[in-house]
């Protein structure tokens, strides 16, 4: 059955709708999980029609232990290739092509995005997760859980971020990038890191030889830090750093050495310790004229 899913995977993200009862037991600690990943066990149904997946919930016979919801589902098939479990369109298969009926693979992994308590039943949006992410999140809350930081439970968009800058250490780029995007278009207008976010963005765009997309990036973190008033501060310095690396990359010399030594302006009136800032900034610069030579 894998095998034929993945013949047939969607080629587009698709929203689909499923409707299911369960336990009000489960029911209590599904609705506390917001953020958190479930995996299904068993092949999942869905239809891209909302009112076939309501019919069908509704048409049920209904237990008084039990509770209905709606499953809103979200699936992009770009997620990591092979790291998540296909999902097709089985509409031509189907004795009943009206349902237009797509079917997910057992094992399927979903991140709870948010719960709405509307009536008749409530609707929980949910978006397909690739195994690798899911694997780095679980890395993750554990060494939370071992060294500190935010509860267990919701995972909060700053430790979404926090998972960005993980996958950041690991090496895993794409990984990283992929958070470091959620967290952006997930922010609220009051979010006071959606500087950061473009930053980290343009570094993991740089780290994967995505140059312009860098300079993009890199040049709206710039535009929202001094917005904020925050041209002076060792975070733009850092910027600075980066809008170095990205130049020397397109071999623009005069560029490095001007965002070099905006960078070392920053650091040499900023309080705190920036000794090893200030060093590499000198190193950065003295690599440039030797390559002069």
């Amino acid at each position: 059955m894998q095998k034929q899913l993945a013949l047939h995977q969607e080629q587009s993200p698709v929203e689909v709708y499923r409707s299911q009862r369960m336990s009000k037991e489960e029911w209590n600690q599904l609705s506390k999980a917001t953020g958190q990943c479930i995996s299904m066990n068993s092949f999942v149904s869905t239809s891209l029609e909302r009112n076939v997946a309501k019919f069908y919930k509704t048409g049920a016979n209904h237990d008084d232990n039990e509770i209905g919801i709606m499953f809103h589902i979200k699936a992009n098939p770009c997620l990591s290739g092979d790291l998540i479990q296909p999902f097709a369109n089985i509409v031509c298969f189907s004795e009943f092509p009206d349902e237009k009926e797509i079917v997910f693979m057992a094992g399927s992994i979903f991140r709870i995005i948010k719960i709405i308590d509307e009536n008749p039943f409530p609707i929980v949006e949910i978006e397909l997760f690739s195994k690798e992410e899911n694997d780095l999140k679980m890395l993750f809350e554990s060494l939370r859980r071992e060294f500190g930081g935010l509860p267990g439970g919701e995972l909060k968009k700053t430790s979404i971020h926090s998972l960005g800058n993980f996958a950041s250490r690991m090496i895993k780029f794409d990984v990283a990038d992929r958070f470091f995007r959620r967290s952006y278009y997930e922010s609220s207008k009051d979010d006071p890191n959606p500087a950061d976010y473009c930053q980290n963005i343009g570094m993991a765009a740089l780290h994967t030889g995505r140059y312009e997309e860098s300079v993009r990036w890199l040049d709206q973190a710039l535009k929202l830090y001094e917005s904020r008033g925050l041209v002076d501060d060792p975070c733009v310095a850092s910027l600075y750093i980066a809008q170095g690396i990205l130049n020397t990359k397109k071999k623009k010399r005069k560029q490095v050495l001007d965002s070099y030594n905006k960078a070392l302006k920053i650091y040499q009136t900023s309080s705190g310790e920036h000794d090893s800032d200030i060093a590499l900034c000198y190193h950065n610069m003295a690599n440039l004229f030797e390559r002069r030579k």
